[in-house]
């Protein structure tokens, strides 16, 4: 269709959407077609008021629009596009008259009173753009239907809220902006694991992926659906893996996920110079002990950035994991104690020579950087540390409590800290007493610990009701209730799973003590909150075998069981799918992932 039979509505849309480059240059002839014809023909008017627009000559184009209502303005698109094109412009009073001029013509006009109600909203008139909005919806436009979502959860009616987004949500959805804007109302009512399915489809529609991705990873979180996001990123994307959205996205999922080698591949496409992938790739080959490409890709950021002594620090943290200890040394004395880094490449250089030996040598370092820097309560920790080696206990002890600018009830964590190594395990426990009684969180949550350690597991138990005391949000803490409390522990799993529903432990523990297939989606439910945990797997694995499925028709779990399979920060897992009797078979030596 050309732009001499484009129907005005049609024309109008295009307006309302921003012409693309094609359509602008289909366009073009058809001006100045119209415009060597008749000027009392509207159809030259309107184009002529797309096309400056384009341009962004908006003086012709408020004229060809005063045009356009002058010989139409008897149909309400011509009110419509110039609301629309003043709308555009900031120009609210003027849009809005627009917009009602179009209503008194036609009244209850649905795209009428979404520019009315749009306009409204923008200017801060809630209240006022309610009933516009509600009349807009009820011809089920999707702008119309996400704006008055949005509108009645700013309100505070949920109710009504979710009354919108569940007649959206019956809706056959098709276009990526769609799906978005779905997902968002689906968000802001926390629903989010219908949330993940609408980014997953717009995502595969071609939707915005900064913005999508990002909500999708937050969704994922929030419903334990990580194992969805991650299918995607990992298997549907993978022609996209040099976009450096999809390197970011996939960034976030695959941490969630614990997947290495997804990271790894996000953090490999692109420009590998780049701060927010160069530092997380240096971490993830540092953690699997590829030491010497850790150590290419930041001597190459110091050739082209040699001024940027944060990648000194970096590349001494990399030696000293690859036990070039004294090559760290050395580089760290590169960087002088005035420059933003220097109490850094101090505090490094310090807690090296401790675990060298070398207490004598670490707390002249450290006194040094105490002179420039007296603020620093790491340094000061790490000179109390040497103090203690030298066996000044008590002068170690008296300096971590002069500390400055760390709270009283964290100085006694740190006194805490300097028992413990010193395997002074009561004096500790009663140090981390007082930051308890000041109402210290991880004061209490180190107490439980060490009582734990110890085996005093009644203490354990009142340090964990006294953390959910302080914060009854803290879903691991009611877990360890449950696990040392076998009155309390349906109860304390609730109240976990209530304060996260993704919390893992909760779902296994969850899991374990129920049988049969009641067990499975509970399983399931941990196994897409953490899809590549080797126990979470096992929990998997066990259900589906008591309850009789047939795992040779869960290729997504094979799937799952050979990246567990391929990851370096845990020892060779084996999993054996389909065979009967042999469901859960896992070798002896396994760990989880490592945060």
């Amino acid at each position: 269709m050309n732009a001499r039979s484009m129907p005005p509505v049609l024309l109008l849309a295009f307006l309302v959407a921003g012409c693309p480059g094609p359509v602008m240059r289909d366009l073009e002839p058809a001006l100045q077609s119209y415009q060597a014809g008749a000027q009392a023909d509207v159809r030259s008017w309107y184009l002529r008021a797309v096309v400056s627009e384009q341009r962004g000559e908006l003086e012709d184009a408020e004229h060809a629009w005063v045009w356009v209502v002058r010989l139409d303005g008897r149909e309400p698109w011509a009110h419509l596009g110039r609301g629309a094109f003043l709308e555009r412009q900031g120009r609210w009073d003027e849009a809005l008259d627009a917009y009602r001029a179009a209503i008194v013509i036609l009244p209850n006009h649905a795209e009428a009173e979404l520019g009315i109600g749009r306009v409204l909203v923008g200017r801060g008139f809630d209240a006022e753009a309610l009933p516009h909005l509600q009349a807009a919806a009820a011809g089920d436009d999707p702008d119309a239907l996400q704006l008055l979502g949005r509108l009645l959860v700013r309100l505070g009616d949920l109710e009504e809220a979710t009354a919108v987004y569940e007649e959206w949500f019956a809706r056959p959805v098709t276009r990526a902006d769609e799906h978005l804007d779905r997902a968002r109302l689906a968000v802001s009512l926390d629903r989010h694991g219908e949330a993940v399915d609408d980014l997953v489809a717009a995502l595969q529609a071609g939707g915005a992926a900064p913005v999508t991705g990002e909500l999708l990873v937050d969704a994922a979180r929030r419903s334990c659906r990580v194992g969805t996001a991650w299918r995607w990123a990992y298997g549907d994307r993978v022609a996209d893996r040099g976009d450096p959205y999809w390197r970011r996205i996939a960034l976030a999922i695959g941490r969630s996920a614990r997947d290495v080698e997804m990271v790894e591949a996000a953090l490999r496409t692109g420009e590998g110079l780049e701060p927010e992938v160069l530092m997380p790739r240096v971490d993830l080959l540092t953690s699997t002990g590829r030491y010497d490409e850790a150590l290419a890709a930041i001597r190459e950021a110091r050739a082209i950035r040699p001024e940027d002594l944060g990648l000194l620090v970096s590349e001494g943290r990399v030696l000293r994991a690859a036990g070039q200890s004294r090559q760290a040394l050395a580089l760290w004395e590169e960087i002088p104690l005035e420059h933003a880094h220097g109490p850094t490449a101090f505090r490094e250089r310090a807690t090296l020579l401790l675990e060298l030996g070398e207490p004598n040598a670490a707390l002249e370092v450290a006194d040094a950087g105490m002179v420039a820097h007296p603020e620093s309560p790491r340094l000061g920790a790490v000179r109390a540390e040497a103090l203690q080696d030298l066996g000044q206990i008590d002068a170690a002890e008296e300096k971590m409590h002069a500390l400055p600018e760390w709270p009283e009830a964290e100085r006694w964590r740190q006194v805490a800290r300097l028992r413990r190594e010193r395997g002074d395990l009561a004096g500790a426990a009663e140090a981390l007493q007082r930051g308890a009684e000041l109402g210290h969180a991880p004061s209490v949550r180190d107490l439980a610990r060490v009582h734990q350690q110890v085996g005093d597991l009644e203490r354990a138990l009142g340090a964990w009701h006294h953390l959910v005391a302080i914060d009854p949000g803290d879903a691991s803490a009611w877990v360890a209730i449950a696990q040392l409390s076998s009155t309390e522990r349906t109860e304390a799993l609730q109240r976990a799973l209530e304060a996260d529903s993704c919390q893992v432990d909760a779902l296994l523990l969850r899991a374990g003590e129920i049988s049969g297939c009641v067990a499975v989606p509970w399983a399931e439910r941990a196994v897409d909150a953490a899809p590549l945990v080797p126990e979470v797997l096992e929990a998997l694995g066990a259900a589906y075998h008591a309850c009789g499925v047939d795992l040779r028709h869960r290729g997504d779990l094979a799937g799952m069981a050979s990246q567990v399979e391929g990851l370096r920060q845990v020892e060779r897992t084996w999993w054996v799918l389909g065979e009967e009797g042999t469901a859960q078979q896992v070798a002896a030596k396994r760990r989880a992932l490592q945060h």
